[in-house]
C-alpha cells in the first residue's frame, strides 16, 4: 500500500505515549538489566521522610509512567496502566501516528522528495505533515515524517506542536497486528497530548532514541533513552514542571496482557506536594502488571540529594509498601504501608 502524507498522523502517536508518564503508566522489557541513565548523585532535591514518602513516591512514579501510559486505551501499544487512568503519554502517540499514516490509501508521495500536506484529523483539527520517503510501499531507512499538530484529535486525544521522526531502520510494515521492528530518533517541539475526557495534558520538548520490536497483536517490545524530556503537566488543579534526564525506560508486553516495565532516571523541577526537587530513580525489580490492574510486582529506589532515599516496593495489585532511609546508611528507618488506590488520590 503506497504511503501517502494523509497518512502520517498515526506515526506520530506512538512517539508520543512514552513521553508522557508524568501522569501515570509504564512497561519494561522482561528481564531487563538496571539502567546506568542519570547520575548517581542528583545535584538539588527536597529530603526524603517518613511524612512526604506517600507525596515523593506517587509522583515519581507517576513521572516515570508518563513515559509510557496508553496502553489503558490502546492494546496493541506496549505500554501500561497508569495509576490515573489517563491515556496522554508520548510512546503511544508516537506508535499510533505511524498506524495511521499507513491506514489510509491514497496517491503515494514521490520518492526522495519532501511533501507538505495539511490533513484532516478523524475527531477535528488537523496536522501539516511533510514526509520524505525512499519507498512509497511502505517505510525504510532514512524516511522522515515531521508533523506540526493543531488540535488534531484522534481517538480520546487531543495533540497541538511539532514532532520529528527519522526512521534509521524498519523492517516490515507496521501495523497494530503485523511482524514489524524499527529504530526512531524523536525530537518534540512542545509537543502536547490532552486526555479529551479529563483535560489532563502533557507537553514535552526534548529527545527520544526508540526501538520498537513487535512479533504480533499484544506481543512486543520497546526500549526508549535521551538525554532530556522538559515536561508540563496539567492535571486538575495541578500544574507539574519538570526534566526528566538521562533517562532510560524499556517494556514488553505479552499476550496474556502482561505488561513487565523498567525505568531509570533522573526528574529534577516542581513536583506537586513535594515542591522544587531533584531525584535520582532506579528500578531494581522490574514492574509487572496485567492490563486494567495496578502493578502487582516491581521495586524502585528514589534518592535526594542529601542522600535520604525511599524505596518503592509492589506487594501486589492492591498494596504498596515504602521504606524511608533518612540518612543514607542503607538502614530502612521507617516501613510504611499504602494501597494503590491511596497513591491514586494523591497524584
Amino acid at each position: 500500500m503506497p504511503i501517502s502524507i494523509s497518512r502520517i498522523p498515526a506515526a506520530v502517536l506512538i512517539v508520543t505515549t512514552i513521553l508522557l508518564t508524568a501522569c501515570g503508566g509504564g512497561g519494561g522489557t522482561s528481564g531487563s538489566t538496571s539502567g546506568q541513565a542519570g547520575s548517581s548523585t542528583p545535584v538539588t532535591g527536597v529530603a526524603i521522610t517518613s511524612a512526604n514518602s506517600r507525596d515523593v513516591g506517587t509522583q515519581v512514579y507517576s513521572a516515570s509512567q508518563g513515559l509510557n501510559n496508553q496502553v489503558t486505551s490502546t492494546p496493541a501499544i506496549v505500554t501500561a496502566v497508569s495509576t490515573s487512568g489517563n491515556g496522554t503519554g508520548i510512546l503511544d502517540a508516537v506508535v499510533q501516528q505511524i498506524y495511521f499514516a499507513l491506514r489510509h490509501p491514497s496517491p503515494g508521495v514521490a520518492v526522495g522528495v519532501t511533501a507538505t500536506e495539511t490533513v484532516p484529523c478523524s475527531g477535528g483539527g488537523s496536522a501539516t505533515i511533510a514526509a520524505t520517503v525512499a519507498n512509497t510501499a511502505t517505510f525504510s531507512s532514512g524516511d522522515r515524517i515531521n508533523v506540526n499538530a493543531g488540535n488534531c484529535v484522534e481517538g480520546t486525544i487531543k495533540m497541538n506542536g511539532v514532532m520529528d521522526i527519522v526512521f534509521n531502520s524498519v523492517m516490515g510494515t507496521p501495523s497494530g497486528t503485523s511482524a514489524w521492528s524499527a529504530s526512531l530518533g524523536i525530537t518534540f517541539n512542545a509537543f502536547s497530548v490532552t486526555e479529551n475526557f479529563t483535560g489532563t495534558s502533557n507537553t514535552a520538548t526534548g529527545d527520544l532514541a526508540l526501538a520498537y520490536n513487535q512479533s504480533g497483536l499484544n506481543n512486543a517490545s520497546f526500549s526508549g533513552s535521551g538525554n532530556a524530556l522538559q515536561m508540563h503537566v496539567v492535571n486538575g488543579a495541578s500544574t507539574t514542571d519538570y526534566t526528566l534526564s538521562a533517562y532510560a525506560y524499556s517494556g514488553s508486553v505479552d499476550p496474556t496482557n502482561l505488561y513487565t516495565y523498567h525505568s531509570d532516571f533522573t526528574v529534577s523541577g516542581n513536583i506537586p506536594r513535594v515542591g522544587n526537587a531533584s531525584y535520582v530513580v532506579r528500578t531494581t525489580t522490574d514492574f509487572k502488571q496485567q492490563r486494567g490492574s495496578y502493578p502487582s510486582q516491581g521495586v524502585m529506589t528514589i534518592t535526594a540529594s542529601d542522600h535520604s532515599s525511599l524505596r518503592f516496593t509492589v506487594l501486589n495489585a492492591t498494596s504498596v509498601q515504602l521504606g524511608v532511609d533518612k540518612n543514607g546508611d542503607g538502614t530502612m528507618d521507617d516501613t510504611i504501608s499504602t494501597t494503590w488506590a491511596e497513591l491514586k488520590s494523591l497524584s
